[in-house]
């Protein structure tokens, strides 16, 4: 953990995320519920909530890389479906560790563990992966100083009882659209 330099991973999940077109439509009343530091975006498929997640994602490595500084809530991305239900209690960091030795980060379990308890925590698509919706609620619960972006189809246990502590937001049709900034 001592030296490690997170800027290889912020630059891929910058590049992953970066933005790939498409219409601009209004999505201030989605983004405007960022002000939750739990939330929990549900929508059927096709309606912008991985667009969303993607473009936050972006647009927070943006800041975190120009502010240089890692002081700010350090930006976390995963797709649950990458994920098997059969990983243990640090599911998520195990998950991060592989990703980094996969793709050359240099950042290992105790770096993911610290920065974890100060995070943007972005997860995307929990109807996928219904297993993890109790894991989630707990470590949201280990990590107050961390935020927590969900999303899911209206489906499963995300679509009929939320998740514990979050604020759910039911999106419609429109690809919401963030303006270009965001609270850091």
């Amino acid at each position: 953990m001592r030296g490690a330099d997170p800027w290889r991973y912020l630059e891929w999940l910058r590049e992953e995320t970066a933005p790939c077109g498409g219409s601009r439509a209004a999505g201030e009343a989605l983004e405007d519920s960022l002000v939750h530091p739990r939330l929990l975006i549900v929508g059927g498929a096709g309606c912008g909530k991985t667009t969303f997640l993607r473009q936050l994602a972006h647009l927070w490595c943006l800041g975190v890389q120009e502010a240089r500084t890692y002081t700010l809530l350090f930006p976390i991305f995963v797709r649950l479906s990458e994920l098997r239900a059969e990983t243990g209690g640090d599911w998520l960091i195990d998950f991060l560790e592989a990703r980094s030795r996969e793709r050359n980060w240099g950042l290992d379990r105790e770096f993911f563990r610290e920065k974890l308890g100060a995070a943007l925590a972005m997860l995307d698509g929990l109807d996928e992966a219904p297993w993890a919706a109790r894991r989630i609620e707990e470590i949201a619960a280990a990590s107050p100083q961390s935020r927590f972006v969900v999303t899911a189809r209206p489906i499963g246990p995300a679509g009929a009882d939320g998740l514990a502590g979050f604020r759910t937001v039911n999106v419609g049709s429109v690809v919401p659209q963030l303006r270009g900034s965001v609270l850091i």
